[in-house]
């Protein structure tokens, strides 16, 4: 270790770098690329897949059924005659000033 005084720069040290793409590229190698964008729509169908073990048509054929039940009772819940849990035509509104005076 006579020679702790030379410093080596890091071409000398790895050799040169091998195209023009940097150390960091690992050209070709993107295994997700031929699978969709991960948007909520597939992350959920992947979801569904592996919680029932179902092929990905079955899962995304679960997830549009849960869909159109949700609707349905939504449209249920907005029919004429349906109640109402927010506000009733009984009940008085009362200012704060009102309130407060006592």
């Amino acid at each position: 270790m006579k020679n702790d005084d030379e410093i080596m720069t890091a071409e000398e040290f790895f050799g040169e770098l091998e195209g023009a793409k940097g150390a960091g590229y690992a050209g070709g190698l993107h295994p997700r690329k031929r699978r969709a964008k991960n948007t909520f729509a597939d992350i959920k169908a992947r979801m569904v897949m592996r919680i029932y073990g179902v092929t990905r048509a079955k899962a995304e054929r679960i997830i549009s059924d849960r869909d159109a039940e949700k609707v349905a009772v939504l449209a249920a819940a907005k029919a004429p005659g349906a109640v109402d849990d927010c506000a009733s035509d009984d009940d008085e509104l009362m200012s704060a000033e009102e309130f407060f005076r006592g």
